[in-house]
């Protein structure tokens, strides 16, 4: 699970060597309607479903069994969003594996009840991100140039 970014624009091809790039500045935005794209060609080749809960890929997760990809998707997955941590802003410029994401979105906990409400969380769309490497057996830039960039001809955009 990758999330080292280079950044295209204006024919100048701008290398940014941090992981969570894409969380932490432009990329947000493009990140997270990328990911929803993908995660319904998911579901259109009957990967994924929306009820599908999420156990299966993380089972360390509190209330993982209860937690569907339609909450990841809508924001009601209670998953606490680690960009709103107190130590977020010390590590959030250093480089962090995927695993090492996991181990922080798992240690957040929960703010609510899955389903009972909505309250935005970056963690969802990191899992997503994650649940799309893992039934694909592909890292997130191969998805997106493969599935979504290269198809739609676009010449200039976001790289992860």
């Amino acid at each position: 699970m990758n999330f080292d970014i280079s950044l295209y624009l204006n024919k100048k091809n701008i290398f940014m060597n941090r992981r969570l790039i894409l969380l932490l500045v432009f990329g947000l935005f493009y990140f997270k309607t990328f990911t929803a794209v993908l995660i319904f060609k998911a579901i259109e080749e009957k990967k994924l479903s929306l009820t599908q809960p999420i156990d299966k890929y993380f089972p360390a997760i509190k209330n993982s069994n209860k937690i569907t990809v339609a909450d990841l998707l809508s924001h009601r997955s209670r998953i606490h969003n680690f960009t709103n941590d107190e130590e977020y802003s010390k590590w959030s410029t250093t480089k962090k594996s995927g695993e090492e994401l996991l181990t922080i979105i798992t240690k957040g906990g929960s703010d609510f009840e899955p389903g009972s409400r909505a309250a935005y969380s970056s963690s969802n769309f990191v899992l997503l991100s994650f649940i799309l490497q893992k039934i694909y057996n592909k890292e997130y830039a191969e998805l997106l140039k493969g599935r979504i960039l290269d198809p739609s001809d676009l010449k200039k955009h976001l790289y992860w």
